[in-house]
């Protein structure tokens, strides 16, 4: 039996203005994808789809909290639809990750949680190494709100590298990685340094990138580099396998923090904010199995 995976993104499939830094992107994330398929078993199947309105600002809360509303509405309509997990957002930030997974009662990953879980599997210290600095907070929160300070490296655990890393990974995309794995390296060494035996990208699509072309090994050290989008697939993939398989399921204890919401309550939450009647638009990365959230199996389904 195989298994179906919605993909959600915090961001429009056109972003206007802000699509102007990321030139290619289109060339960019469907690489990603095909990576992410390339993980996967055959019979995994990934779809995408965005928020209507949004902004690749994801890094600020409020347009990080408008666009939840969106992803949540999303989530619950592709666990009517028969999907089997929900990837909770593109940035390896995991913003909406706890949210959806409380909503829906199929499994939720995140690209950060899945490759900070996997670090702690093959090495004993990890440590992040991101792309702008406007993520160290968020992402050295994330390992704190888990509990994994003692496995992250003691000082400074997310570090970020320059410059602006996305014309490299362009010319990565272009069978030209050297001047990305040159900058990413510099700050993955200086991590190794203070005792670091695994590096994580933090940046999902930067990390399929190195991962594409090759590089698995920081610099002759023997220290990995965890491509966090190839975690997330096949986190996946073991928990809905252990849904079927055995009944593995998220809690839902009273003292819990993802007790599923009653159905009654999502009904009148959707009706009373007019969800019901939203009809947002969706978008892919070259993936010819991608549905729009507009599609008839879509949102207006709610």
């Amino acid at each position: 039996m195989g298994v179906k995976i919605l993909w959600l993104m915090e961001h429009p499939g056109d972003a206007g203005q802000e699509d102007a830094a990321r030139p290619d992107k289109d060339l960019v994330y469907g690489n990603m994808l095909k990576f992410m398929k390339s993980v996967a078993r055959p019979g995994t199947e990934i779809d995408v789809r965005h928020v209507e309105h949004g902004t690749h600002a994801n890094w600020l809360l409020y347009p990080r909290t408008v666009a939840k509303v969106n992803m949540l509405n999303m989530a619950l309509q592709a666990e009517k639809e028969g999907y089997d997990a929900v990837f909770g957002g593109l940035c390896f930030g995991d913003f909406c990750v706890e949210e959806i997974r409380q909503a829906v009662t199929i499994p939720v990953l995140g690209a950060g949680e899945s490759a900070m879980l996997l670090a702690q599997l093959v090495g004993k210290r990890f440590a992040i190494v991101t792309v702008a600095p406007r993520y160290l907070h968020p992402f050295e929160w994330n390992i704190r709100v888990r509990g994994w300070e003692d496995r992250a490296i003691e000082h400074r655990p997310v570090r970020y590298f320059e410059p602006w890393y996305w014309d490299a990974m362009v010319e990565a995309h272009h069978g030209r990685p050297e001047k990305l794995i040159a900058s990413f390296e510099k700050v993955a060494l200086e991590c190794i340094a203070d005792g670091a035996d695994t590096i994580i990208c933090g940046c999902a699509p930067c990390g399929a990138t190195l991962a594409m072309n090759g590089y698995h090994q920081v610099a002759g050290t023997g220290v990995p580099p965890v491509p966090a989008v190839a975690a997330e697939v096949k986190l996946a993939e073991t928990m809905v396998d252990l849904r079927r398989s055995c009944g593995l399921t998220k809690t839902e204890a009273e003292v819990g923090p993802f007790r599923t919401t009653p159905p009654d309550v999502v009904d009148r939450i959707q009706k009373d904010f007019g969800f019901a009647k939203s009809n947002t638009q969706g978008g892919c990365y070259g993936d010819k199995n991608t549905v729009a959230v507009g599609d008839p199996r879509g949102a207006e389904r709610l």
